[in-house]
């Protein structure tokens, strides 16, 4: 797995930034995505595994979550092998740059093999896949939209 460093890469960049980057890069990547902080009814879902989220009858929302780190990734691995090795790397060995906390249950993977982006939900044990988590089409849309906004276009 190759590593990209943000401020290195990419500069200073938002969490919007860190998606459009992922979603469009040409190689296999994974991004890391875990709970915003800044939403207040977040605090309640930080670390819940999925089941508590079916009792409350909830999905994960994309809204609430933020890019935290994306990297690339080989495609000769397996998703299930992708997704603990990921999981490994952010608990034990996480890169230098990394900010966020260690990966751990209410974390978001997003894979992108072969041009198929897939999201899975860290459960207390195991990873539960997210079909229609994310859009990317949409995503990007939005974060383009926010950006022009923010700049006045």
């Amino acid at each position: 797995m190759k590593n990209e460093k943000w401020d290195d890469v990419h500069g200073n960049t938002t969490p919007d930034d860190r998606m459009v980057a992922f979603l469009e890069n040409p190689t296999d990547s994974y991004a890391i995505l875990q709970l915003r902080e800044d939403v207040d009814d977040n605090i309640p879902l930080m670390f819940a595994n999925y089941s508590y989220l079916q009792k409350k009858e909830m999905e994960p929302e994309i809204d609430r979550y933020e890019v935290v780190y994306h990297g690339s990734i080989s495609m000769s691995e397996d998703v299930n092998r992708q997704l603990e090795d990921l999981y490994v790397k952010f608990n034990i060995d996480h890169p230098d740059d990394f900010r966020g906390h260690s990966m751990s249950v209410s974390d978001i993977v997003a894979l992108k093999i072969a041009g198929e982006v897939s999201c899975h939900y860290v459960d207390s044990f195991g990873f539960k896949a997210l079909p229609g988590f994310l859009n990317p089409a949409d995503h990007l849309r939005n974060a383009e939209m926010s950006m022009e906004d923010d700049y006045g276009m």
